[in-house]
């Protein structure tokens, strides 16, 4: 009785924690209107006439193909959004921030009401500029929005990882389940590798590696799946990165040497570690040290694969002009996972069950309502 009182205690503390989240998102939604880019894709970009159907959305795209930039996925989806007015982009907004939180609880394995709570305040606290990546319409889209379907892609070789890695029979590798797969993989790794430039090549070489993994280290056969996954990874990101809008775009940059073209990505790439990604760092290198360390624990396979994705999310961005903070959502996303799921083991080690995943989240969940308040006064 006392353990069920306990337990009913922390799922309320949990809702409301929800809840408080979940109202202060909206209303820094409503806050927010369609602004800069947002106001470009609200036409027809070949034309400049406003939208009036999805004849315009497909004639806009094709114009964005050839002359400014090759992201036609997500700009496509942007433009569909902004259709629904500003009210129905914000509770598409929503739906797609509580999918996401939901897809990192299923990468952690950890499918309760008090992962979900820390996950969502990680992807404020953690989060650079949430005004930018997710709160500014073209931002969600292009930042909450495509990790939803790259998380929904990578789970799919986590998940075969680590069947294996337990001597367990891989569940998504027989029967219908492998045929279904392989079908919907070909149009969910074409959106991955067509997502943005660093989420959608680092997905298709973790991709890769998973199934060469599987291949030498476990000598099993991958399913059918994971090489059309990879293939439409790859197709995906050189079809975005390969766009002639990308090279038109490219002039109007001013040209500078080599040299300083080399220090200026070095200190963007610095600037981009130190600033964006710091926060999620620190948390999953101290959740790391405790599971080595104090608990004596090895981390598996599945988290040294998630580490090294992160790692080469990051670096892809060596070959951009620059790196905005807002393009580090998907790394932080990565981060996000590995620690939601150092958190849950070093909570089932310790015994600690919901106590274990209720304290640290709240530490986060106090950090995350104090930046939205912060950002809602701004307005106001």
């Amino acid at each position: 009785m006392e353990k069920q009182k306990k337990i009913n205690k922390y799922f309320i503390l949990s809702c409301i924690a929800l809840g408080v989240l979940l109202v202060l998102m909206f209303i820094y939604h409503r806050l927010m209107v369609f602004m800069m880019d947002d106001i470009w894709y609200s036409t027809n970009l070949a034309t400049g006439a406003p939208l009036s159907g999805i004849s315009d959305v497909i004639e806009s795209q094709v114009w964005h193909y050839f002359n400014w930039g090759g992201r036609s996925v997500t700009h496509s989806i942007l433009q569909l959004v902004i259709m629904t007015g500003n009210l129905g982009a914000d509770i598409i907004n929503m739906i797609m921030f509580a999918l996401l939180s939901y897809l990192i609880c299923i990468m952690a394995k950890s499918k309760n009401l008090y992962t979900y709570v820390g996950v969502s305040s990680m992807l404020i606290f953690a989060n650079p500029n949430i005004k930018m990546s997710m709160f500014w319409e073209a931002g969600c889209v292009n930042y909450v929005f495509s990790s939803c379907w790259i998380l929904a892609f990578v789970y799919l070789y986590i998940k075969v990882l680590r069947d294996y890695l337990d001597e367990k029979e891989c569940s998504l590798c027989k029967g219908g389940i492998n045929v279904l797969i392989t079908v919907l993989m070909i149009p969910l790794s074409i959106m991955t590798g067509w997502s943005n430039e660093n989420m959608g090549p680092a997905s298709t070489v973790l991709a890769i590696g998973v199934i060469l993994y599987i291949i030498i280290k476990f000598k099993k056969k991958a399913p059918l799946w994971m090489y059309t996954g990879a293939a439409g990874g790859a197709i995906g990101s050189a079809v975005m990165i390969l766009a002639p809008g990308n090279f038109v775009r490219v002039d109007t940059i001013e040209k500078v040497s080599l040299l300083v073209t080399i220090r200026e990505r070095i200190i963007s790439m610095l600037t981009g570690y130190g600033a964006y990604l710091f926060p999620i760092t620190v948390i999953m290198v101290l959740l790391i040290l405790i599971y080595v360390i104090v608990l004596k624990q090895k981390p598996d396979i599945s988290h040294i694969a998630l580490i090294l994705y992160m790692l080469i999310s990051y670096l892809a961005m060596m070959l951009s002009p620059h790196y905005p903070d807002r393009a580090s959502f998907g790394t932080m996303v990565v981060g996000i996972v590995i620690s939601a799921d150092l958190i849950k083991q070093i909570s089932d080690y310790k015994n600690l069950k919901e106590r274990g995943l209720m304290y640290p989240y709240l530490l986060v969940f106090a950090g995350a309502v104090w930046k939205l308040i912060y950002e809602i006064y701004l307005f106001v």
